[in-house]
């Protein structure tokens, strides 16, 4: 028996297209059990389902999981200047991480680059107050960080 979860957006068409990928992921395999229920996670409504079925563990779906679901909904909702931010610091920050050979999330996360973004802080101590970004990031790349913020 294997089990996967689902979550279906309830806006028109992201509910479409989530529904398609749950559709043809039922298409597959010998469903056994469904759960399901709608949830509010941080403000956003998503139904859940909870498929209990027989069949293949390596079924390839695209389905986005919960935290994609929450990032794609936290980067429609930024004003341009934001997102013109948050593009910035992404890119530095991959080439930050390609400099020190480090994966990017080992600099930052995406929703870490995004609440910078947002805050568009203008000191260290206002970088340090950002949740996930602590004193030795900010030791370690605040500066750099500041200096592209106020670059822009």
């Amino acid at each position: 028996m294997q089990v996967k979860q689902f979550f279906i957006r309830l806006n028109r068409f992201d509910r479409i297209n989530d529904e398609d990928k749950l559709n043809l992921f039922l298409q597959k395999i010998e469903v056994l059990k469904i759960i399901s229920e709608i949830v509010t996670i941080e403000n956003i409504s998503l139904w859940t389902v909870l498929i209990f079925y027989n069949g293949d563990s390596n079924i390839s779906t695209t389905v986005l999981s919960k935290n994609e679901i929450l990032y794609n909904q936290i980067l429609k909702n930024l004003t341009t200047e934001e997102k013109t931010r948050y593009d910035i610091l992404r890119i530095w920050r991959g080439d930050a991480a390609r400099l020190r050979n480090y994966p990017s999330f080992i600099i930052s996360s995406n929703l870490v680059l995004i609440e910078i973004a947002k805050t568009n802080p203008k000191s260290l101590y206002e970088l340090s107050t950002i949740k996930g970004f602590g004193e030795n990031k900010v030791i370690n790349y605040g500066e750099e960080i500041l200096l592209i913020l106020n670059s822009i």
